[in-house]
């Protein structure tokens, strides 16, 4: 696994990229979505680490549009909080205002944390960043140390708006679902 994300970095060279425990993908129009996008909400409640995923608002990077929008509710605008794996490509890095040794030396008292240059065109450099062992941290036994200091590093660039709703509850839907302020609070679980 490893290799073949590393061989996928280097090739393509992406904006963003992002590993660790999902449910499933929930994409919109798929039959049976919303039962994913319930359990989604269920064990977010009791695992910090599941990494969750909506394709739909996280594989359109709009950083470049002419017109200086930008949509909030998109991965473009910002990453996501840090689950396991995350990869600043050199644009992440330049919008942290931070370079490839200052994001090494943050996490020099981590020897658990494996970071590995990947090499993008114009001789920039890109960090893939992995946090310890891959786990879904339940919320039982308190919040991850090293997952809430690579937040605090991230949390200048982290797309706070993320949308991770897809479906609206109808009147007396009893599962439950993300909505804004539940997404809210659930990119901003490492903060202070």
């Amino acid at each position: 696994w490893h290799q073949y994300m590393l061989d996928c970095l280097t090739i393509l060279q992406p904006m963003y990229a992002y590993s660790g425990f999902e449910i499933a993908t929930a994409p919109l129009g798929v039959v049976g979505a919303e039962k994913y996008t319930s359990l989604e909400k269920i064990a977010s409640e009791y695992y910090y680490g599941l990494d969750i995923d909506h394709p739909l608002d996280m594989g359109f990077h709009r950083h470049f549009n002419t017109d200086g929008y930008v949509n909030y509710s998109i991965l473009g605008a910002g990453i996501k909080a840090p689950v396991w794996q995350l990869l600043l490509s050199p644009y992440w890095l330049e919008k942290m205002a931070k370079s490839v040794d200052e994001v090494i030396d943050y996490f020099k008292d981590y020897p658990e944390v494996m970071i590995t240059e990947i090499v993008y065109s114009k001789a920039q450099t890109g960090l893939w960043i992995q946090l310890g062992e891959l786990s879904l941290y339940p919320i039982e036994d308190g919040r991850p140390e090293l997952l809430v200091y690579a937040n605090a590093l991230i949390r200048p660039i982290r797309c706070d708006n993320l949308k991770l709703t897809i479906f609206d509850a109808w009147e007396d839907d009893p599962n439950p679902y993300f909505n804004h302020d539940s997404s809210l609070a659930w990119m901003r679980r490492f903060d202070p």
